[in-house]
């Protein structure tokens, strides 16, 4: 599986679970013969595929792992002049 990790390759679409069941379901849509899940602004998506679990936690934790990756910039004080003094 190719994941982009990158945090601008991101899109979180908020949706609204039915309020029996409390949970995300998709509307089968005859025409198309496709189920289709609608978010809170109204867009529609097309379901395409289940996801394995051990793969959708894999997913998550390379994502999870890129997000929290901790930006140094350890070559800032050569960039200024190598003062290392202060």
């Amino acid at each position: 599986m190719n994941l982009l990790t990158a945090a601008s390759t991101r899109h979180f679409a908020g949706f609204k679970p039915n309020s029996l069941s409390q949970k995300i379901t998709a509307g089968f849509e005859p025409e198309t013969g496709k189920y289709v899940f609608e978010d809170l602004g109204g867009k529609k998506y097309t379901w395409i595929a289940d996801l394995d679990q051990l793969k959708a936690q894999r997913a998550a934790s390379e994502m999870a792992s890129a997000l929290g990756r901790v930006g140094l910039d350890e070559y800032e004080w050569l960039r200024r002049g190598g003062n290392l003094k202060g």
